[in-house]
Formats: structure tokens, sequence, C-alpha cells
């Protein structure tokens, strides 16, 4: 499987007009704990703590919720999970650009990995303002035998 991963060194104009925005932060992502339409968003990792997360919300409805986890004092990971019923919208463009914003004001570094595989994945990090940065290669063995003759 190949990872890429993507980073962010400059903030950009987000437009939120159509949406009312929720930040969440620390001890108030603990809510989501178990909700699997943020599975993405939030790891509840000990060693990978979330630290933020933002809600895009219509008639009450979290529609899409982007969150960060402190994968080191400096790099921050962002997760994106959108509802189903509303792809394709630029939800997920939209929560990634602001908590991307939102890392770099903190002075620290945004970053995003996907699969090669998510092309819709792929494509928010780059709308969001991400650019590629490395990519992860993991292998199994497989069919491999020590002894070659028998």
């Amino acid at each position: 499987m190949v990872h890429p991963f993507y980073i962010a060194e400059k903030k950009s104009e987000v437009d939120t007009a159509d949406y009312e925005i929720r930040w969440y932060r620390d001890i108030e992502i603990e809510q989501f704990r178990g909700d699997p339409r943020f599975d993405e968003a939030f790891t509840f990792c000990e060693t990978t703590p979330d630290v933020i997360g933002v809600a895009a919300v219509k008639d009450d409805k979290i529609l899409g919720m982007a969150g960060a986890s402190m994968d080191s004092p400096v790099m921050w990971q962002i997760g994106i999970n959108v509802d189903p019923e509303v792809k394709a919208k630029g939800i997920g463009k939209m929560l990634v650009a602001l908590l991307k914003n939102e890392i770099l004001g903190m002075n620290r570094l945004p970053y995003y990995g996907t699969s090669m595989s998510h092309i819709a994945s792929q494509k928010v990090a780059l709308g969001s303002g991400f650019v590629p940065a490395w990519a992860e290669l993991v292998t199994d063995r497989i069919g491999y035998t020590e002894n070659r003759n028998g």
C-alpha cells in the first residue's frame, strides 16, 4: 500500500457563508468517542491525542467534521469525515482549510495523509492548500520461502 502525505505552510481564504462553524478543543472532542460518523476526524489514541476539531453544521445537523491529532509537538495530522448525503459539495475542502489555518496560527505544521487509491481524499488535500511532501510504502512478504530448492 502507498500512502501519500501532504503539508501546508500557507493560510488560505475560506468561504463559510452557507454553514454554521463549530469548534471543539481537547475534552470537548470526547463527546464524539465511538461515533462512527467521525472515525477519520478523531482517533482517540493515547500516543497521538486529538486536540482540535471543526464542524460544518446546517439545520442543527453536522454535515462534516475535520479533526487534528498531535502526532508530534510540531506536526499535527488532519482527518476528515463528510456526511455521504452532502459529498462533493466542498465541505471537506472547507473544513480541512479552516483547520489548516488554525493549526498554522498555532505555529504547528499541519499534515494530511491518505491512500494512493483514495482520489477524492487527495483532491481534498490539494483543494485545501496542501502540497505533496512524502509517501509511505507498506509491503507484506507474499509467497517467499527461505529454501527455493524445495
